[in-house]
């Protein structure tokens, strides 16, 4: 009874069901169980009688993030002083519940998956170019694209400049846990073929006997027809994504879509470029 009165002073909460509040005349003690039947019995306890329900009905116009904000607040109040009682545990589910506990699973997993793909990406260009700086500058280059496509989702979406150009009426309110993940992994990956193709084709320059400019230059003009068309046809796909109903898809779909652009122009096909350019013969260090 004093948990259900303490939930119930909360404004956040419209309602709170429970054995204490099934009858207008609010009673405690065993005087409660007496008015019940055994149909509310049976919904509102457990059999041996350790354990109750309490349903909590938010307001309406309780966005989702304050949801879950709410359901970590319930779970870390102190029950024992709220109730009296010693060793009261107190379980939260429902659908603020499940996302809570969701976006609690995404967040511990984001930073070994990142550091994994990171670090994968690194040995693997190291080996096959026998270089140092060439992985570093390649996941620099990958990071960049990801943080422009979280920017452009966070401007577009989340501050509304743009909303209604995608079929939104407004800013969404929170996001989408899994979203950070998908646009990392997928934009990772299709920016790292761009990469291997120009840097690839640079190297076979180099070993050709061409100077580090005329390598550049060559791999370039080599790489830079497919890479622009590649691009293209992806960038299309997802625009068809962001116009869509489905709002997670939509987001996706805009993100790996500006991801892909800026990558495909600015990044590899002006910033890359420049950067090997600066390195010069450093790029290929210790190997030859």
């Amino acid at each position: 009874m004093q948990l259900a009165k303490f939930f119930a002073r909360d404004p956040r909460i419209r309602h709170v069901w429970s054995v204490a509040t099934l009858n207008p005349v609010l009673l405690g003690g065993p005087e409660i169980l007496k008015r019940l039947s055994d149909s509310e019995r049976r919904s509102f306890m457990s059999a041996d009688g350790r354990a109750v329900l309490l349903a909590l009905l938010p307001h309406k116009n309780l966005a989702a993030p304050d949801a879950v904000h709410l359901v970590r607040e319930i779970r870390a109040a102190n029950l024992e002083t709220i109730t009296g009682i010693a060793g009261t545990r107190l379980e939260v589910g429902g659908l603020p519940g499940f996302n809570a506990d969701y976006e609690d699973a995404i967040k511990s997993a984001l930073g070994p998956v990142i550091v994994s793909i990171i670090c994968a990406t690194l040995l693997v260009l190291s080996l096959a170019f026998r270089s140092v700086l060439i992985p570093i500058k390649a996941v620099a280059l990958n990071l960049l694209s990801v943080a422009a496509a979280f920017g452009a989702v966070a401007i577009v979406f989340q501050h509304a400049l743009g909303a209604r150009l995608m079929g939104l009426p407004r800013a969404i309110e929170g996001g989408f846990p899994i979203l950070p993940v998908q646009v990392f992994c997928i934009v990772f990956g299709l920016s790292m073929d761009y990469e291997v193709f120009i840097v690839a084709r640079i190297a076979d320059g180099r070993r050709a006997g061409l100077a580090d400019e005329e390598a550049l230059v060559e791999g370039l003009a080599g790489t830079g027809r497919v890479v622009t068309f590649a691009a293209s046809i992806m960038v299309l796909i997802f625009g068809g994504f962001a116009f869509g109903d489905f709002v997670l898809i939509k987001i996706l779909g805009f993100a790996l879509g500006v991801a892909v652009l800026l990558d495909a122009t600015v990044i590899r096909l002006a910033l890359g470029p420049a950067l090997i350019r600066l390195a010069g013969r450093w790029n290929w260090w210790p190997g030859r």
